[in-house]
């Protein structure tokens, strides 16, 4: 399986220590942008959890990623309008994040 979500022609132009350190590094702080994503969603602090869902999306991008950065364009674009997204896009959230982390650790 080569899912859509990873830009491997990116990956490969890297040294193993260099993809390692990358991947380390995306699922280090793409796991805490998603766990504070949840805090200020449950909390209810629009303000934060823009930002973090921002931040993840641009992380994921760097990767040359969409399928994090698509659920979170979508909750970024609700929270631009003052709206907190609902549950289920952050729940699509997680699983999509879960499925690249364990994804990714398969390369290194």
């Amino acid at each position: 399986m080569r899912p859509e979500f990873i830009n491997h022609e990116f990956l490969a132009m890297l040294t193993r220590e260099e993809k390692k350190e990358l991947i380390n590094l995306f699922i280090r702080e793409s796991g805490i942008a998603y766990d504070l994503i949840q805090k200020y969603f449950d909390e209810q602090d629009l303000e934060q959890l823009e930002f973090y869902t921002h931040k993840l999306k641009g992380a994921t991008k760097s990767l040359g990623g969409l399928y994090i950065a698509t659920v979170a364009g979508k909750m970024e674009r609700e929270l631009k309008e003052n709206n907190c997204p609902p549950p289920t896009q952050l729940n699509e959230l997680g699983i999509r994040v879960r499925q690249t982390h364990q994804y990714l650790r398969t390369l290194m």
